[in-house]
Order: structure tokens, then C-alpha cells, then sequence
């Protein structure tokens, strides 16, 4: 086995973990459908973090010729840390925990740590040497943290609508056409 392949078993893993809660929470909606209150803002928002995990697994690759360190993996290996942190909080796997505020609750810490994970992918290739510091998917990051943080600022429901809508298109948009394109980087 090659260091990256080392390497990516482990960030594979906690991402793995980060789909399976995910998939736990959508079952547990499904399953009650009829006895909870669904509010589909927190829905939205785990598609766009089962897209971010997908992309975020695919895009490891552009590490397959990086010299590893223990640096560089603790570094890489805190990404998918946060964003299973992030998919923990966003939707429960006990029917107890369900309530119509539970996405008001953790909003703040949600919109945090997808700020912190948006601001570390968009710049580990860069500090790892993999990529240049500008290329055509950063605007998309950028307008991502904003959103993100315009989410975090805010709670109007109104807003939580619009972010979660418009995070989920720009990662499909950014995802789909500008980084997975053949050549783009």
C-alpha cells in the first residue's frame, strides 16, 4: 500500500462515518414522517453535506503525489473532523431529539464549523503544494463562507431558506462544473 493510499483509509473512514449519520438522520425522517414535523432547511443542508463529502473524497486525489507528512495528514485529517462535527449536529438519530427548533439550536456551531471546513479546502491544496493559490473554483469558496456566515448571522427563517437553497446549487454548480470538468486545474 502507497502512503497516500495509508492515508486516505483514514480520512476515508471518518468520512464514511460523517454519510452513515447523515443516512441515519434521513431515515429516521422518513420513518416518522407522520408523527414529526419535517422542516426540509436542515434536508437542504444534508444534501449539500453529503455533495461537500462527496467532492471533498474525490478532490483528495489531487494529494496522490504529495510528499506526506505527519503534518500534512493531521492537517487533511481535520477536514473530514470537522465536517462529520458538522453532520452530527445537523440531524439527529433519535426520534427524542427531534423538534421543530432542533435546527435553531445548533445553527451557530453548524454554520461555524462548515465556515472552518469551507476556509481549509479551499486553501490545503495551495498550503500543501498541490495547486495555485487562485483558480476558477474560488470564487465559488468564497461566496460559500459568505453564505455560510450570512447563515450563521442570521435567524430569519426567511434567510435559512434562501442560504440553504443557495449553498446547495453553488456546491452542485462549483462540484459539477467547474471543478470536476476535465482539465480544469
Amino acid at each position: 500500500m502507497s502512503l497516500f493510499g495509508f492515508v486516505l483509509v483514514m480520512v476515508s473512514l471518518v468520512l464514511g462515518l460523517g454519510v452513515t449519520h447523515l443516512l441515519q438522520g434521513i431515515s429516521l425522517v422518513v420513518r416518522h414522517r407522520r408523527t414529526m414535523k419535517v422542516d426540509w432547511v436542515p434536508l437542504t443542508w444534508a444534501a449539500t453535506l453529503f455533495l461537500l463529502v462527496a467532492s471533498n473524497w474525490w478532490a483528495l486525489w489531487d494529494f496522490r503525489d504529495l510528499h506526506w507528512s505527519f503534518p500534512a495528514f493531521f492537517f487533511v485529517m481535520v477536514e473530514p473532523a470537522v465536517l462529520y462535527l458538522a453532520m452530527t449536529l445537523l440531524l439527529p438519530v433519535d426520534a427524542a431529539e427531534q423538534n421543530p427548533e432542533s435546527f435553531e439550536a445548533v445553527r451557530l456551531p453548524f454554520m461555524s464549523l462548515l465556515i472552518l471546513f469551507q476556509i481549509m479546502t479551499s486553501w490545503d491544496g495551495w498550503l500543501l503544494g498541490t495547486e495555485a493559490f487562485w483558480n476558477p473554483l474560488r470564487w465559488v469558496q468564497a461566496v460559500l463562507i459568505a453564505i455560510f456566515g450570512l447563515s450563521a448571522a442570521s435567524p430569519r427563517r426567511g434567510v435559512q431558506k434562501v442560504t440553504a437553497i443557495a449553498a446547495l446549487l453553488l456546491v452542485v454548480f462549483g462540484t459539477f462544473v467547474l471543478r470536476f470538468l476535465p482539465g480544469a486545474f
